[in-house]
């Protein structure tokens, strides 16, 4: 289980659930501190992810206090900075407005390309057709499409 931890990041639909620094700096820097990163490279990431993800200005902010767009780039910045092989989402377009639900596709998109696996939980069909590869639809439990997109 471990070994799973260490290669993949989940980001919850809520992504507050997931939240326990004093932080944004700090939620941020727990998994890199965790694995063992040295604290040149913890700090060299952090600012990175602060830049990527436009949190630098909440840098020292509690997290849960933060809105709900701002949690959502911590909780995914948090989870790809120690930068886990597959990234799984749960909802993360859920109430989130359109250029950002684009910022956040193209991000993903761009992860990928670095031979990244990404596993999108969604009910946006429209977000799916556009951006997904493979596509797998449930219904009631079952899968009901399982294939490539053409």
């Amino acid at each position: 289980m471990w070994r799973l931890a260490e290669r993949a990041g989940l980001v919850f639909q809520n992504p507050e659930e997931g939240f326990f620094a004093d932080t944004v700096e700090e939620e941020i820097a727990f998994g890199l501190k965790n694995n063992g990163t040295s604290n040149a490279e913890v700090k060299r990431k952090v600012e990175r992810m602060l830049e990527d993800f436009g949190l630098t200005g909440y840098r020292h902010k509690f997290p849960r206090s933060l809105g709900s767009g701002e949690k959502q780039r911590l909780a995914l910045a948090s989870i790809i900075a120690p930068g886990p092989d597959i990234l799984v989402l749960d909802e993360p377009t859920r109430g989130v407005e359109e250029k950002l639900k684009m910022e956040l596709m193209e991000f993903l998109s761009n992860y990928r390309k670095e031979g990244k696996t990404v596993i999108l939980v969604t009910h946006d069909i429209e977000l799916i057709a556009r951006f997904g590869e493979r596509i797998v639809l449930m219904s009631e439990g079952r899968i009901v499409v399982d294939g490539e997109k053409h």
